[in-house]
């Protein structure tokens, strides 16, 4: 696969270096050699006219895109979902975003747009320039490809069209995963193919496929791939996943929906029209998921304490431990708990759980793929994304913050309350009379502001989420409590006390108020003096002026390379079978890039 991957690439840079000769490169001359009488000419064409060029040759065609979506068309989409963001974010002395900006902006896209929690993009507990976005890439594109998004962050930093690049490099990643499920659950089957077009598969074998392939998608590694265990699984899948049948609805409704088919018809169809199915259940995956992230949130916003966003924690548990199967989901242990970030210790005698901080964290996330997690909808996204396009720039006064943000309010008001005016102008002190949007300070006023739908943003590195699988292998520890556990850990005297002594934390610097924020008898929620900017303004010294020649085509050779990666469908299908089979067969040898 990697071998046919080289070889598609070359074919796009040969493309590229053809066009680029014709369009840029003039008949050499002695003066000109000389540096005398220099003139050179760019040609007809400019650089976007050459991409959309070469984005209809790769593509096979004008007017066509392949099965994963790619087009110009898709590139203008993610750049417009971006855009608002991307004007708000603090940039560097050219105008465009460096590490940790670029890796904040793509994570925030792709919980917003896909519900998609990209492993490396966000946080985990720590900073945001920890780590760089193009190391997410690493092994999983060609090493030169990697190398330019490398250069270019380095250098000048990252336009929108730049990012727009480097989003569809990761939605192609993510489209070659599902192509690998999909392979797999065709040759469960038995519906071999050879040629990606070639109708193999009645609309009733489509179906089965479908389900094969969700059921690999919500299991990953734990199921096995013998259609007699798949045919097992599928039966007590139903406990795991208590939405089953709706998932199957969902399931069918796509699968009609792309593939017109009419109920008894004889049609077959192909593994792209498989495919195209796949591709969009994962565009519509996150909504119908969400629909169970609110029954969640509903569950748990009818044991809320005092308007809070919290929960105390032995409601939390009390499902568990009145028999109520439903609720036995509520049974993370303590320990794991505060791994997550979803403990409120700020008052060791009552521990609480942050509504939003639990729904967002890894253990209700479907993890089933080393890549990639689906998880809830962060609904503070929306709030957030509304205040950076009236706003339109990376601060404003705590004036502005307050009227924009009442008007986001259920039912709006003409302004917030005095206790979080007050707290605006606390955090406009230590930032020249401005409050920035994208801070630690911010992000937990607008918890104290939106209690349901906003996290509590803890401090760096006092969390560290991780699975419950990640949990207890890297600590020892089970992530779910014990009944034994839960009845230590509830037991409460007259007065509504712990009995127990907890051995938790209380964060340095946190305050807990006296009475609600607004006066309205709302428990308060803990306060954090400690300001983290997760983007900085960046004043690095000028770097060397790029060769507008040179920039064009190293953009060229990644979208190149890009295109040509998404040709490659059918390899990685083609391997993926040969894997299952046992290694069986092998892929053609092609020469390489010399």
């Amino acid at each position: 696969m990697a071998t046919a991957l080289i070889s598609e690439v070359c074919v796009a840079l040969s493309v590229i270096i053809a066009l680029f000769s014709e369009h840029f490169i003039q008949p050499c001359d002695a003066n000109a050699f000389l540096g005398k009488g220099l003139n050179v000419a760019t040609g007809s064409q400019n650089a976007p006219e050459i991409k959309k060029m070469l984005l209809t040759w790769a593509l096979g065609g004008e007017g066509t895109t392949g099965a994963h979506g790619m087009s110009e068309e898709h590139l203008h989409f993610i750049q417009d979902q971006m855009r608002s963001t991307f004007v708000a974010l603090p940039k560097n002395m050219h105008g465009n975003l460096g590490h940790a900006g670029v890796r904040y902006i793509l994570h925030r896209y792709f919980l917003q747009t896909h519900a998609m929690y990209v492993k490396g993009l966000g946080p985990d507990g720590d900073t945001w320039n920890q780590t760089s976005p193009a190391d997410i890439i690493e092994d999983r594109v060609p090493s030169y490809v990697q190398g330019l998004f490398v250069k270019q962050l380095g250098g000048s930093g990252f336009n929108e069209d730049d990012l727009g690049v480097l989003a569809a490099t990761l939605e192609y990643m993510v489209f070659e995963d599902q192509i690998r499920r999909l392979a797999m659950a065709f040759q469960v089957h038995g519906l071999d193919h050879l040629d990606n077009d070639d109708a193999v598969a009645s609309e009733e074998q489509v179906a089965e496929v479908i389900e094969t392939y969700m059921q690999i998608f919500l299991l990953g590694n734990k199921t096995t791939l013998k259609e007699a265990d798949i045919l097992t699984q599928r039966k007590a899948i139903v406990a795991a996943y208590p939405n089953w049948g709706e998932t199957q609805g969902f399931l069918e409704r796509v699968r009609t929906s792309v593939l017109h088919s009419v109920p008894g018809s004889s049609k077959k169809f192909s593994f792209n029209d498989a495919s195209r199915v796949v591709q969009e259940v994962g565009t519509e995956y996150a909504g119908f998921q969400n629909s169970a992230c609110q029954a969640l949130k509903k569950t748990l916003l009818g044991i809320e304490d005092q308007g809070s966003g919290r929960v105390k924690i032995q409601d939390f548990y009390s499902g568990a431990l009145g028999g109520d199967e439903s609720k036995w989901q509520f049974s993370e242990s303590i320990p794991y708990l505060r791994n997550v970030g979803a403990l409120d210790e700020s008052d060791p005698a009552q521990l609480r759980v942050f509504i939003s901080n639990y729904l967002q964290s890894p253990s209700n996330c479907i993890v089933s793929s080393s890549f990639f997690s689906i998880c809830c909808l962060d609904e503070c996204e929306g709030l957030l994304s509304q205040l950076e396009r009236r706003i339109a720039g990376a601060d404003a006064t705590p004036a502005d913050i307050s009227r924009l943000v009442g008007a986001l309010g259920t039912p709006p008001t003409a302004v917030v309350s005095e206790s979080l005016q007050a707290r605006l102008g606390e955090i406009a002190t230590q930032h020249e009379g401005l409050v920035p949007l994208h801070g630690r300070l911010f992000a937990q006023w607008m918890h104290h502001a939106f209690p349901r739908e906003c996290s509590y943003p803890h401090r760096a590195g006092t969390t560290h989420p991780l699975t419950a699988d990640e949990f207890m292998e890297e600590t020892g520890l089970d992530s779910k409590a014990s009944k034994g556990e839960i009845m230590a850990l509830i037991s409460v005297d007259e007065v509504g006390e712990l009995e127990e002594e907890l051995d938790g934390y209380v964060l340095d610097g946190v305050q807990v108020e006296e009475g609600g924020d607004d006066g309205s008898g709302v428990l308060p929620s803990p306060w954090d003096d400690a300001e983290e900017l997760f983007v900085y303004r960046e004043n690095k010294p000028p770097v060397k002026p790029r060769n507008i020649v040179v920039d064009a085509v190293s953009k060229l050779v990644l979208l190149a390379a890009l295109v040509a990666m998404s040709l490659n469908a059918k390899a990685i299908a083609q391997a993926t079978l040969a894997s299952v089979r046992g290694g069986k067969g092998s892929a053609k040898k092609v020469s390489q890039c010399e």
